[in-house]
């Protein structure tokens, strides 16, 4: 049974049990519910005017109407409640939808650096600018894992520039002096670690599992 159901059988049972309720009443208030009053309320019928007959009507039926007025209103009550879940039901739907998009954008941008990495044999400038945007673009769009993964490529390739900005500055200069000459090649070294690295990192399958839980579909209810 559906919470619409239910709540409408509540209201059917409250309408119901009101009405007993009040016909009970009226039959206490009338007759003390005494056979001798009762048989005396109906031999005195006859002897009943119409302003009479007319304002017992009306007091009865205030009762009636009370009681259809408070289940006009508990029913309109549900309908509205019922309408607030179906909006709410379709602006998660909506939320889930939108995340889902994204979530598959850094995932896809993702597999395309991947892709230039292994047809290139190793990151490239255009590679390492995308990387570092999908890390930060997919930041708050998953969970703790996929930060501390993230955290480690990022800072590696906010190492590769500083790196690269070093070797560049020195290989501007026409004459090294034999100190400048043995830090550019421990820059360029640290440079190639640093792609290694970043390569193996990348390939090791570690962000194909983040990105294949957080993008994995619900199982449809049955």
């Amino acid at each position: 049974m559906t919470k619409k159901s239910k709540g409408g059988l509540w209201i059917f049972v409250f309408a119901a049990g009101a009405t007993l309720g009040w016909v009970g009443f009226l039959g206490w208030a009338a007759t003390r519910w005494s056979y001798t009053r009762i048989v005396w309320r109906i031999e005195q019928l006859h002897l009943l005017t119409l302003n009479e007959i007319g304002d017992f009507f009306a007091g009865s039926l205030t009762g009636f109407g009370i009681i259809g007025l408070l289940t006009t209103i508990l029913l309109q009550r549900l309908d509205l409640q019922q309408t607030q879940e179906q909006f709410n039901t379709g602006q998660d739907a909506t939320y889930k939808l939108q995340l889902f998009d994204r979530r598959f954008e850094v995932a896809r941008q993702f597999s395309d650096a991947l892709h230039h990495i292994n047809s290139d044999g190793k990151p490239t400038t255009e590679t390492r600018i995308k990387l570092a945007d999908a890390m930060e673009r997919g930041r708050y769009l998953f969970g703790k894992d996929f930060n501390d993964a993230a955290d480690e490529v990022w800072e590696r390739v906010s190492k590769w520039r500083r790196l690269n900005v070093t070797s560049a500055t020195l290989s501007r200069k026409s004459k090294l002096t034999l100190a400048e000459a043995s830090e550019r090649q421990r820059v360029l070294d640290e440079i190639e670690d640093t792609d290694r690295w970043l390569w193996d990192r990348l390939k090791d399958g570690r962000f194909e599992e983040i990105f294949k839980k957080y993008l994995q579909m619900p199982e449809p209810r049955g």
